[in-house]
């Protein structure tokens, strides 16, 4: 009923999540030892050849610059929740306004959205050809 008044306890009231404090040290650890460069050009590759492939195909408009492991596009005359959906968990991505309807509205997104697709290091240029396929797939149904 009562939480310690004393500096820092007073933050810390509860169990310590260890677990998370493990993972969190093999993590870093495992991010000196590739380290960052090494990760971010790995992912920064798969990002491009995600984009590539989409400047190359109808109906998709791809946003933003090429410098982070993320690509954010649109399949014209779809919602972005829609082609979401189309993945059925296939893929993980986030569609929508992403917390950022100002950014959203800059971008000319704000009636539909986007979907975004990131990369992380373990993922592979057969997930690059995978997700390709994918929104080629959802194209090409839409004509």
């Amino acid at each position: 009923l009562t939480q310690p008044q004393s500096m820092p306890d007073k933050f810390h009231s509860g169990t310590v999540n260890a677990p998370a404090w493990a993972g969190l040290k093999k993590g870093m650890d495992f991010v000196l030892k590739e380290g960052v460069d090494v990760i971010g050009a790995h992912e920064h590759e798969l990002n491009t050849k995600l984009r590539d492939n989409f400047m190359n195909m109808d109906k998709i408009r791809v946003y933003g610059k090429n410098d982070t492991s993320i690509t954010a596009f649109n399949i014209l005359g779809m919602g972005s929740e829609e082609v979401a959906s189309h993945f059925n968990n296939e893929f993980i991505v986030r569609a929508g306004y992403h917390c950022a309807p100002l950014a959203h509205k800059a971008l000319g997104t704000d009636s539909t959205g986007a979907v975004r697709v990131s990369f992380g290091y373990f993922n592979t240029t057969k997930d690059v050809s995978s997700i390709t396929d994918a929104v080629y797939k959802i194209t090409r149904e839409l004509s």
